[in-house]
């Protein structure tokens, strides 16, 4: 999956610069496996008001930087309108499958301490628990849908960390065990669009 060059938000960049970066990054990509890359993770999970565009125009099949959506994977828009104290419009549906993801399902929030001059995010929660909300999260999900797609976000810098990975490791097997199956993200993709083109023709 791709996840940027330079790590900067796209939101803070023109189109000339995040287009950049993103043509950098894939294709370092593309020269130590072979291929572009099929996804994007925007960094920060903040996006622009260019960046599906961009995505299309590169060929990615999916984006996993939204939140419009717990369990269900969609199709991106773009041209939507948000004014304050007015109607939301939506604009057009895209081919641009998006990967719905959560910062609840993040390891960062949880774990990482960091300072600034104008906040705190404390971080450093117990391991245990944060696998148990994430088991929740997969119980829940079990209970409410028919299929549905849980994505965490693990950093090795911060799940790796010896009891954290020992207590990862432990989630992975109970999830396997309560039927979880683990895949790649463009193999959900394309599970996702069988499975709408099968409901659209039933």
């Amino acid at each position: 999956m791709h996840h940027s060059w330079a790590h900067i938000p796209p939101a803070t960049q023109n189109r000339d610069e995040e287009e950049a970066d993103l043509v950098r990054a894939n294709n370092a990509i593309a020269r130590l496996t072979g291929r572009k890359a099929r996804g994007y993770r925007s960094p920060s999970w903040d996006l622009s008001e260019h960046t599906i565009d961009l995505l299309l125009h590169h060929s990615f099949q999916y984006d996993s930087s939204m939140m419009g959506a717990d369990y269900l994977p969609y199709r991106a828009r773009r041209g939507d309108v948000a004014k304050l104290g007015e109607p939301f419009h939506f604009g057009e549906e895209t081919d641009l499958i998006e990967m719905p993801i959560s910062w609840s399902l993040d390891d960062y929030p949880h774990f990482e301490f960091v300072r600034t001059a104008a906040a705190i995010q404390p971080g450093l929660q117990p391991a245990r628990a944060v696998m148990q909300s994430w088991l929740d999260e997969f119980v829940y999900m079990k209970k409410t849908v028919d299929w549905g797609v849980l994505t965490f976000t693990c950093h090795p810098f911060i799940s790796g960390r010896g009891h954290r990975i020992m207590l990862l490791e432990k989630l992975i097997r109970t999830l396997k065990d309560k039927g979880a199956v683990f895949q790649r993200a463009d193999h959900t993709v394309e599970e996702f669009r069988k499975r709408t083109k099968a409901r659209k023709a039933a």
